[in-house]
């Protein structure tokens, strides 16, 4: 069975389906309630890998000044990272380009 991968941007109509998601992956760190999340959309921007219609990767990301920040990548389970995380940002890389960004920095954390 061939994996289908979508991309698309998020939007708060998203955040209980990323919420449900990023608390799961989190696996026993703090989790983020809703409030958090909705609040983090003035911020951040977010892109969504959905496999098979089921959420499996989040990228959180902004541009300022020319240059694309991606501050967080989830994807989860782990070994979907080579192929569904790939796609997601080379997603990102292509929306930012789209954006006339010169530059694209990753903050791993």
């Amino acid at each position: 069975m061939t994996e289908e991968i979508i991309i698309r941007r998020a939007s708060p109509r998203d955040a209980g389906a990323m919420l449900t998601f990023l608390n799961r992956a989190a696996r026993g760190k703090p989790k983020i309630d809703r409030v958090q999340l909705l609040q983090s959309f003035g911020e951040h921007g977010y892109m969504l890998a959905l496999v098979n219609d089921e959420l499996h990767a989040v990228v959180g990301w902004h541009t300022e000044d020319f240059i694309a920040r991606i501050r967080q990548v989830i994807v989860y389970p782990a070994r979907l990272r080579s192929t569904v995380g790939r796609a997601l940002l080379e997603a990102v890389c292509q929306s930012a380009f789209e954006l006339m960004c010169e530059v694209a920095l990753l903050f791993p954390t």
